[in-house]
């Protein structure tokens, strides 16, 4: 109804609207960056149709899906949401859900990112000898697994309580231990970092992994090379020349060292980041190399056991979706497709996505149909912000085509995939 905020862009505004929106947009033009802030959203808007009403409902997913317990209610979001169409001023949590929903990076929707609110660790003392040591590692292992499994949203207040606990631990170690709790925090604050990602949250994932390498840095070259890797990997978004460096210092710290499946997942980031920094022939050449070494068993105590060939195969794939080969894509998923395992229900799930994507962009929409009756489950099973992305721009692949292919496969994909962004199996 007029006045309740659920009008579709194009349509009229009531006279009071447009005063209220003319006054804001004075407000906005008087700061550049809130003003094309504002532009982005108001043309993101337009383009893909969405009410204030379908836009908070986009958001409340996200949120959802990250984990949030204190939602605002919708009437709250679509408030929230006319304010930055209106003004484009915003923080660094609502750029990120903002840019989720239409499945860019923050980065390059908006601009000047603002500091976020951490939370407060719950320090907890505890005796701490080589038993308390065994149960932290078999418990950091658990959540691995449960990760891996279940998602990220599921483990993350698992692994963030253990950090939690672990770190308080430190200061009441014996010194002959001090060292290997540190190492335990530190292991476990880079688990946390991985999560926060996956989950959309680029600030707590690089304050993690940031924490991380600090709780690490005497450690030794393996664990070092692998949250240099970690930092490229996050620092992609936003310094990507940065990111090419420290995927190079990581391969470079391993060079020669029977490191296992890690060499395969140091070489894949320096694949991403070469991407991330527009060198396409550096990223060919290097997404070569990590496919070559997919194959690599995992050595003992293998600080990426997860790298295998299924995995590098989905990672570079996004890369060639990336560039628009997305029949080289296609071919890299599809190949192991059928490899993973139930374990790995997280990972299979980006994959499913990624390859629903190519699918899509290769025009073969009854496959990818068929591969919906899978994918979509799989990732509302354990949903992800890697898997969400792909989603959806396969929904604006699809939604472009529809205005020039009105068959019922077209039709029948955009509501499978309509309902999949609102957290509906069928």
């Amino acid at each position: 109804m007029p006045g309740d905020g659920s009008e579709v862009p194009g349509r009229a505004p009531t006279p009071d609207a447009r005063r209220c929106v003319g006054h804001y947009r004075l407000v906005a033009a008087a700061d550049p960056i809130r003003e094309h802030n504002a532009q982005q959203l108001r043309r993101a808007r337009q383009e893909y149709g969405y009410t204030l009403r379908e836009l908070a409902i986009e958001v409340e997913n996200i949120r959802k899906l990250r984990g949030d317990d204190d939602l605002p209610t919708r009437e709250s979001l679509k408030r929230t949401i006319s304010n930055i169409l209106a003004t484009g001023q915003l923080g660094e949590m609502w750029r990120d859900d903002l840019a989720a929903v239409f499945g860019v990076d923050p980065d390059e929707f908006f601009s000047v990112p603002t500091e976020t609110r951490l939370p407060h660790p719950l320090l907890v003392q505890l005796p701490v000898d080589h038993e308390v040591l065994a149960v932290i590692d078999h418990q950091q292992q658990a959540h691995i697994r449960a990760e891996h499994t279940f998602g990220p949203q599921h483990a993350r207040p698992l692994v963030e309580c253990d950090l939690a606990t672990v770190e308080g631990l430190i200061t009441v170690a014996p010194e002959t231990l001090k060292t290997q709790v540190r190492q335990a925090a530190g292991t476990i604050a880079e688990v946390a970092g991985w999560i926060a990602q996956d989950l959309g949250d680029h600030a707590a994932a690089e304050r993690l992994t940031n924490k991380a390498a600090l709780h690490l840095r005497s450690s030794g070259p393996v664990l070092t090379a692998m949250i240099l890797m970690r930092q490229s990997n996050i620092l992609s978004r936003t310094s990507p020349d940065l990111a090419v460096d420290l995927a190079d210092d990581a391969a470079e710290i391993i060079d020669g060292r029977e490191v296992g499946r890690l060499a395969a997942s140091v070489t894949r980031q320096r694949a991403l980041a070469a991407l991330a920094n527009r060198d396409e022939r550096a990223f060919h050449r290097h997404a070569a190399a990590a496919l070559e070494l997919g194959d690599i068993d995992p050595a003992p105590g293998d600080r990426a056991i997860y790298a295998h060939a299924a995995y590098v195969a989905s990672d570079i794939a996004s890369g060639y979706l990336r560039l628009g080969h997305s029949e080289m894509a296609l071919e890299l998923l599809a190949k192991h497709h059928d490899t993973w395992t139930s374990s790995q229900h997280r990972d299979k799930a980006v994959a499913g996505m990624r390859l629903l994507h190519a699918y899509i962009a290769i025009g073969d929409y009854p496959d990818a149909l068929i591969l919906a009756d899978t994918a979509i489950p799989a990732y509302l099973a354990a949903p992800s912000q890697r898997a969400r992305r792909h989603l959806a721009q396969a929904a604006t692949l699809v939604r472009d085509r529809r205005r020039r292919n009105s068959g019922a496969d077209l039709q029948q994909l955009a509501g499978r995939i309509k309902n999949a962004t609102q957290g509906v199996a069928t």
